[in-house]
């Protein structure tokens, strides 16, 4: 770890969440002292569940509106009626929670999303070393992040669960990767982009692979049964959830642009491309084939800047492959060095952001809209690079051999 790289790595984090906390001071982001956060949903699902009570029925959905309304939705006239918008299997991996009330069980929540969060950096490293402390200072730098954090949102956890499972797998625990493939589940939309690969991948060697899916089909089965025992009729209700979704859900990138009829054509054609793409590089290095694909799905999925997170995914591949995609010709160099400008363009204005929130009107206005604008490169340069190492710039089956090498290592042991 460099110095200077420390330094800056510091000056972000102290800059970024500084600006977090000017945003949030005027009551635009997360909630005010005393009021629910996103956690709250799955917090009262999972107290309702060991009521034996349901948690998508009319008594819990009430409380839910009156903790954000502070009154019932047809009276706020709020389009969202605050039903719990997970599958049963989301309550599970924080059930104990239940047993707290809601301010220690939220404090407990931000804690382990943290950790989580901390982990993931070297999760995805596959190494614990300096060089990966530093990316987790320039991880908690990154405001999507920090926006979740605030927000309690849910995404940062399942989105841990689902690195995890990739983790687990690419380290030869395929038993292991397939339960908490289907625990990410809880939040469909964050772990489909990180279990696509991952079951292709079984697929391409389904004899040494095949734990993974047969531990996932299992365990699927099983906590969906556990489900039904616990909330009779649950799958139903949640799909009666999602029929009006989206009446109120934020639209994905591609929606946003193109409009609802061409936005949708454009993701459906955009999801089948991505899976041809991740079977015919199917033997390629399986943490290339995650990274190309959860930056993939942050063009298709709600456009909500907390979703931004699976990015860290594809960030933490460049920064670790940056030698290599210097020695990959002209376009990995130029998709690097844009990539590098994307990043210390989006953290350097957010840390300007801070300061420009406390000054006249129109700097402001400015500020506001700062972190949601300076994101879009950063998408795009991480969606140029990783479409270069898929399409120009050939695979990284010798990272593969070694990953397999090592995993086969520790089977052994």
């Amino acid at each position: 770890m460099k110095p200077p790289s420390l330094i800056l790595a510091v000056f972000f984090l102290v800059g970024s969440w500084y600006y977090a906390l000017s945003i949030s001071s005027t009551g635009g982001v997360a909630f005010k002292s005393g009021q629910p956060n996103d956690f709250f949903q799955l917090w009262s699902a999972s107290r309702a569940i060991l009521h034996r009570i349901d948690p998508y029925g009319p008594e819990v959905t009430k409380d839910n509106q009156i903790a954000v309304y502070g009154t019932t939705a047809a009276f706020a006239g709020g389009k969202d009626d605050r039903r719990l918008e997970y599958p049963i299997i989301a309550a599970f991996p924080i059930l104990p929670l239940g047993l707290f009330g809601f301010r220690i069980a939220d404090t407990i929540a931000v804690l382990i999303m943290a950790a989580l969060i901390f982990l993931c950096v070297g999760w995805l490293r596959g190494v614990w070393t300096p060089t990966t402390i530093l990316y987790v200072l320039f991880t908690f730098s990154s405001y999507p992040v920090i926006v979740g954090l605030q927000m309690r949102q849910p995404t940062l956890l399942f989105l841990a669960i689902a690195i995890a499972s990739f983790a687990l797998a690419r380290s030869g625990y395929l038993t292991s990767a397939g339960f908490m493939a289907v625990l990410a589940c809880g939040k469909p939309h964050v772990a489909f982009p990180i279990l696509l690969p991952l079951l292709i991948w079984a697929l391409a060697d389904w004899p040494v692979r095949k734990r993974f899916v047969s531990s996932f089909t299992i365990s699927a089965l099983a906590l969906f049964t556990l489900g039904n025992l616990l909330v009779p009729g649950w799958f139903r209700e949640w799909l009666s959830f999602l029929h009006g979704y989206s009446q109120f859900a934020p639209p994905s990138v591609l929606v946003h642009l193109l409009g609802p009829r061409i936005g949708i054509i454009a993701s459906l054609i955009l999801t089948v491309g991505l899976t041809v793409s991740l079977w015919i590089n199917r033997r390629s290095d399986l943490g290339l084939q995650v990274a190309f694909s959860t930056t993939v799905f942050c063009l298709i999925i709600q456009g909500q800047l907390y979703n931004m997170a699976l990015l860290l995914v594809s960030a933490i591949w460049v920064a670790d492959h940056a030698a290599d995609l210097e020695r990959s010709g002209v376009v990995s160099q130029v998709g690097l060095t844009v990539t590098r400008i994307a990043f210390l363009v989006f953290w350097t204005s957010t840390a300007i952001g801070g300061v420009l929130m406390h000054l006249n009107s129109p700097s402001r206005s400015i500020a506001w809209s700062v972190a949601v604008t300076m994101i879009s490169p950063v998408l795009l340069a991480l969606l140029g690079i990783m479409l270069a190492q898929i399409f120009c710039a050939g695979d990284f089956n010798e990272v593969e051999s070694q990953m397999e090498l090592y995993s086969a290592s520790r089977r052994r042991k």
